[in-house]
């Protein structure tokens, strides 16, 4: 990507919201695990870590599905027959087909 693109700082937004979703997904993955580790002793204190961080990751995969192209203003994520999920990033938009990064 061109530091010189129309459309930089829109990118990096939604860098920042996909690098946020991978965090919040990778830190449900270590609580679910610590709570198979140490069974139940620690679960007053896991399930509701875990539900918290459900509730995060599921809000940010709808952010990045919902994040509007920096063009034509419509959800970048949306507009084709089958739109891949936010995890499996989409190289165009949808609708103006505009390549990521430009």
């Amino acid at each position: 990507m061109s530091e010189y693109s129309i459309f930089g700082e829109d990118w990096r937004a939604l860098r920042k919201l996909r690098a946020e979703c991978n965090l919040f997904g990778l830190l449900l993955l270590g609580a679910l695990m610590l709570y198979v580790w140490t069974g139940p002793r620690f679960e007053i204190v896991l399930i509701p870590i875990s539900m918290i961080l459900f509730w995060l990751w599921i809000s940010s995969v709808r952010r990045i599905y919902e994040w509007p192209c920096p063009r034509c203003g419509r959800p970048f994520y949306k507009g084709d027959l089958v739109s891949p999920p936010p995890h499996f990033p989409k190289k165009r938009c949808g609708h103006c087909d505009l390549a990521v990064g430009t």
